[in-house]
């Protein structure tokens, strides 16, 4: 059940971007089909009516399948198995009289098939090309190729560490990322992981959308941070490391198990704090902080809490984990930072939507970008950013 709880974990991860993408087409052509009707252009307005009823249709199937997926994983968790009536497709009922658990299976293959269909028309969208918009999604051996490419380069690490690291900084992150993989693909990880969602869902202003679960292996962090392409991001670490007082700290909002600060603290020997409100990450990655991550190594925190709450007054590098938040979400975070954010910091961004609108946003610029595989996307840009005002 374990497994199939992590593939409909990365079918959210995949159709929320989906989702988005023809929610934005589907406002855009009935703008356009607006301008149409105004202007007069009586033999354009039919081509654009045509075309936003088509993104509106691929947005509402895109809706329609997350709220399937959601029943599907909440029956994984013992709920009652969802019954086969509109919200379903033809193919998902053959009629077989098949017991509720032996269904699971044949239904999350309907909804990956009409995934792929619905990630397939998303890239024709106008846009779509720059890898901002519809994820890329790796297959199972792809993603096992990753995974395996991790190991390799981290037991490469020990060899030769990075400058600010050490041999034993890299054994241990080894061992700490070996428990992270076992945790995260453990059956009661992932039935802790939708109950606390389920929880979050109806006791915050949160939805369920903004607690999808993905990883960023660390070779894929490491390039980013490297990246010659990345300067200002590579300049802020090595300001964090620096030995004195006022030392910076790196900051992660959205620290899930605690990958990232795991990363900094024992790749280049920064403070690292976290941010998560999901209960169960943060007990998870405070386990394994204290079994692992004592003393010599740089201090590592991490805090069950809404990151709207967190203090930036020490942030130097601030790597928000934005993938899957919404709108609301993204937009008072914004305004957080405008608010709080020291002007010297840096802003390493999973999503571009704090870079839109011709390369920035009112408060922040573009100052690099690099591209690397992650758990959700094979191609996932990752941007940084400074203030500007």
């Amino acid at each position: 059940m374990g497994g199939l709880l992590l593939r409909a974990q990365s079918l959210v991860e995949r159709l929320r971007p989906v989702a988005s993408s023809f929610q934005e087409a589907t406002q855009r052509s009935k703008a356009e089909s607006q301008r149409q009707l105004e202007s007069g252009a009586e033999g354009g307005i039919a081509s654009y009516v045509r075309q936003h009823a088509a993104m509106a249709r691929n947005r509402d199937s895109s809706v329609r399948l997350l709220k399937r997926l959601r029943a599907l994983m909440d029956a994984m968790l013992g709920g009652e198995m969802p019954s086969d009536d509109d919200s379903w497709s033809d193919s998902d009922d053959d009629g077989d009289g098949a017991e509720p658990a032996s269904a699971l299976p044949r239904r999350l293959r309907a909804i990956e098939q009409e995934t792929a269909l619905l990630e397939k028309r998303a890239r024709r969208l106008p846009g779509a090309a720059h890898g901002d918009g519809v994820a890329s999604a790796p297959s199972a051996e792809s993603r096992e190729a990753l995974l395996q490419a991790e190991t390799a380069a981290l037991q490469a690490a020990v060899a030769q560490p990075p400058a600010a690291s050490s041999a034993e900084s890299m054994r241990t992150l080894i061992a700490v990322v070996e428990l992270l993989r076992a945790v995260e693909g453990s059956f009661e990880f992932q039935a802790a992981m939708m109950r606390a969602h389920q929880r979050l869902d109806s006791t915050t202003e949160y939805s369920r959308d903004n607690f999808a679960y993905g990883s960023t292996p660390w070779q894929s962090w490491l390039r980013v941070h490297t990246d010659p392409g990345c300067e200002a991001l590579t300049a802020a670490v090595k300001r964090c490391a620096a030995d004195d007082s006022a030392q910076p700290e790196y900051t992660v909002f959205g620290s899930s198990l605690g990958w990232l600060c795991f990363y900094a603290a024992l790749t280049f020997s920064v403070r690292a704090v976290g941010y998560e409100i999901v209960e169960p990450l943060v007990e998870h990655a405070e386990r394994i902080r204290a079994q692992h991550c004592g003393i010599p190594f740089p201090p590592i925190q991490f805090h069950c809490a809404d990151m709207l709450s967190a203090p930036l007054d020490r942030c130097g590098v601030l790597l928000l984990t934005s993938r899957c938040w919404d709108k609301p979400l993204a937009q008072a975070l914004h305004a957080k930072l405008i608010r709080e954010l020291p002007r010297e910091s840096v802003v390493l961004d999973y999503c571009a939507d704090l870079a839109a609108a011709g390369g920035g946003v009112d408060g922040f610029k573009v100052v690099g970008s690099a591209v690397v595989p992650v758990s959700w996307d094979d191609k996932q840009r990752m941007v940084v950013m400074q203030r500007d005002c």
